[in-house]
């Protein structure tokens, strides 16, 4: 799912100055897919943020 994402991420060249693709997914398509409340999807979606410092 998040490779599809990541995919046409680069299709539409949401690339960032290090060639990193943006993904776009909501909390709402988050809690939809998975079947969970917001709480979880919040914490699901900042288990996957990478920052670099």
């Amino acid at each position: 799912m998040m490779i599809d994402r990541m995919e046409l991420s680069q299709k539409n060249g949401w690339i960032d100055k290090h060639g990193r693709a943006y993904i776009y997914f909501t909390v709402d398509e988050v809690k939809d897919r998975f079947h969970c409340a917001n709480d979880k999807a919040v914490k699901l979606m900042k288990s996957l943020t990478v920052t670099k410092g």
